[in-house]
């Protein structure tokens, strides 16, 4: 049973490599690959239709049909459609396991952590490090195109969601390796981009999910003390060379973004952003992005966000598929009590949730969204069928 899609070898590796390819989002297309992938599954189970729980289903075509319905008729709106489809994908998984559901995790988090790492590369032959470190924004590998710093980070969340798991418990050495470099790479050019949000997310989903992992060894415990030590020690340092230009180098980290960021202060002027489209909920109720356009920004949070694109009913379907999401994934943490398996769960989930009440995933980077919804319905076929 260690097969994960079908027990068809070749339908097992062109599912594995269509959901690879859509993780690197290849050619800026990967929401196109899940049509594929679903007619795959639909045929590899004799032509019948199964989705895990079929209320979740309907919720997500309802909630597709309305966000096209009330949104202004764009690309993102079209894209809504793949919701159910990344619902559908998840609900299929031949053998819900923690070892398959592991590997499912791992391909997305390689996958977008590759990405990630080629538009780096491009930046950096294209461009140049000097220009690389100052631009706030960035091209896309695919197409050329601009791309802020925002959405390319949102790459790296799976892997540092993974980062606590592969450190204490993944014994595959190649997957370790591999992730590693990706990982630190991705870091390294978040943080040249001033992107803030990763490490608030890797702090966080580092250490809840050494409070969640109930197999720590005294060995592993000290490893883990000592890594989160270093680091935090570093960020120290750094910040206290910036704060009082010790030795003379505020010039030289002045060249990185991320101190400008930092200097404004953690949360900018999000909360007044939140604030000023709270008052505007009541006065528009149907979308048409009159709420941001009112406030002159972006709201930069998923659920308001969506609000502001296709209105209220939107957002009622919207915040009912949440629950049933925090549901399943609630018993699949219950489900993996006593193993290990659950601090990654629990670092996923910090990881989603930061990434959502943060920026406008389903607006600026809904593959993002459609992976997290692929897992999460695993992780529900998991706890149903375990």
């Amino acid at each position: 049973m260690n097969s994960i899609w079908s027990d068809n070898k070749y339908t097992e590796a062109a599912v594995n490599i269509l959901l690879f390819l859509t993780g690197i989002n290849f050619l800026h297309y990967g929401q196109l690959i899940l049509p594929v992938i679903c007619l795959l599954l639909f045929i590899d189970n004799r032509l019948r239709f199964k989705v895990s729980d079929p209320k979740v289903f309907v919720v997500l075509c309802l909630f597709a049909v309305s966000f096209y319905g009330f949104s202004k008729k764009d690309f993102y709106c079209v894209m809504g459609f793949t919701l159910p489809m990344a619902y559908y994908i998840g609900s299929n998984i031949r053998y819900p396991n923690q070892e398959n559901v592991r590997k499912v995790i791992y391909l997305f988090a390689i996958a977008m952590g590759f990405h990630l790492f080629l538009d780096l590369m491009r930046d950096l032959i294209l461009r140049g490090p000097e220009k690389v470190m100052h631009a706030s924004t960035h091209y896309d590998i695919w197409t050329n195109d601009k791309i802020s710093s925002t959405l390319i980070s949102v790459e790296l969340d799976l892997l540092i969601a993974c980062f606590y798991y592969l450190l204490m418990h993944e014994k595959d050495r190649k997957v370790k390796a591999v992730s590693a470099f990706l990982f630190v790479s991705g870091m390294a050019y978040c943080l040249i981009m001033g992107r803030r949000a990763p490490i608030l997310m890797f702090f966080l989903a580092v250490f809840f999910g050494f409070l969640a992992d109930s197999k720590v060894s005294d060995r592993q415990r000290k490893a883990f003390f000592v890594l989160m030590g270093i680091l935090i020690g570093v960020f120290l340092v750094l910040g206290l060379i910036y704060s009082f230009d010790l030795f003379g180098l505020k010039v030289l980290l002045d060249r990185f973004y991320i101190f400008e960021k930092i200097s404004r202060g953690i949360m900018d002027s999000r909360l007044n952003i939140y604030r000023e489209a709270l008052k505007l909920l009541g006065v528009y109720c149907w979308g048409g992005q009159k709420i941001s356009a009112s406030i002159g920004i972006q709201i930069h949070e998923l659920w308001l966000d969506v609000y502001d694109y296709a209105g209220i009913i939107t957002y009622a379907l919207l915040l009912c598929y949440t629950f049933f999401f925090i549901r399943g994934y609630a018993r699949a943490i219950a489900f993996c009590k006593g193993s290990s398996f659950r601090s990654l769960l629990v670092s996923l989930l910090i990881c989603i949730f930061i990434q959502m009440f943060l920026e406008p995933v389903m607006t600026a980077a809904s593959l993002f969204l459609l992976i997290v919804i692929i897992i999460g319905t695993m992780l529900e076929r998991m706890s149903d069928e375990g």
